[in-house]
């Protein structure tokens, strides 16, 4: 896949987007360091493109960025479920998006609500997917460490965290580790009774009450996903003893379910009811 090196300029907010194309500097991205070229074209609002970000690990990790069409009032860094990869179609200057899990089919509707998106896929040491092993390590902090450096160093906006499902052990993993990096920890039909893996309590068991960031915590009356009972949302939001605030939500409604209960079209992914909870999430982060 071809890659873009370029610049955004938009009253005041500059946000230079550096890949691994042409002659772009590829040294690692740790917190607090940049990756620019001073001979970037300029990419308006509204842009949608990827961009490959390498960690302080050395793994590089494609991530699809979209811009809203006004300024950003806030950056959001996305994190599926199931195995964490996201399929793209079309090419790098304007990719489509063809997963069809909450967080990858919504990111523009993220976008729409004035949020800067990074969306990011698997890194390129776990090309075949990621599992909870990988999700509750330093090797994922360190990787959202570098899309959350990537989007400091190109604008300043409250950068938050958002896990959906089994993407919830990475966002609540990026928040523990990478507090005071991150400024906002959200997590959509979380983990709290998984039927395997090393935490039996799911996100209850990863230390929340070290999280001091503002919180947000949502889920689904009907979901049926073993692994994700609505009741974990009161479960999770309990155990953020410490966050500066904590906002839960629990959604009814939306569409008969046309997927398993763990997949992406039923109550487990707010089939039907996408616009709404986006923009109540998006509400809380901006």
């Amino acid at each position: 896949m071809r890659h873009i090196l370029g610049v955004w300029v938009a009253i005041g907010l500059v946000l230079s987007i550096a890949t691994c194309g042409g002659d772009a500097d590829t040294s690692p991205v740790a917190p607090g360091s940049t990756n620019t070229s001073p001979a970037s074209p300029q990419i308006e609002l509204g842009a949608r493109l990827v961009v490959d970000i390498v960690s302080s690990r050395g793994a590089t990790l494609p991530v699809v960025i979209i811009a809203p069409s006004l300024l950003p009032l806030a950056a959001v860094v996305l994190l599926e479920g199931d195995d964490g990869t996201v399929t793209l179609g079309g090419t790098s200057e304007d990719p489509q998006i063809q997963s069809e899990g909450f967080l990858a089919r919504n990111a523009d509707a993220f976008a729409a609500q004035g949020l800067l998106v990074a969306l990011v896929g698997v890194p390129s040491d776990r090309a075949t997917g990621i599992d909870i092993s990988y999700r509750i390590s330093t090797q994922q902090s360190d990787d959202v460490a570098a899309v959350v450096a990537w989007i400091d160093a190109r604008a300043s906006l409250s950068v938050w965290v958002l896990g959906m499902s089994r993407g919830s052990y990475s966002a609540a993993n990026s928040a523990v580790r990478l507090n005071g990096v991150v400024d906002g920890f959200a997590v959509c039909s979380a983990s709290t009774a998984p039927t395997g893996g090393p935490l039996p309590g799911g996100l209850l068991d990863m230390n929340l009450d070290q999280i001091t960031i503002p919180s947000l915590v949502v889920g689904h009356q009907d979901d049926t996903c073993p692994g994700t009972p609505p009741t974990g949302v009161a479960a999770i939001a309990g155990a953020l003893t410490s966050s500066r605030s904590v906002t839960q939500k629990i959604f009814t409604g939306g569409s008969p379910a046309i997927s398993q209960p763990c997949g992406p079209k039923s109550a487990h992914g707010y089939f039907g009811i996408d616009d709404e909870v986006v923009a109540f999430m998006a509400g809380v982060m901006r």
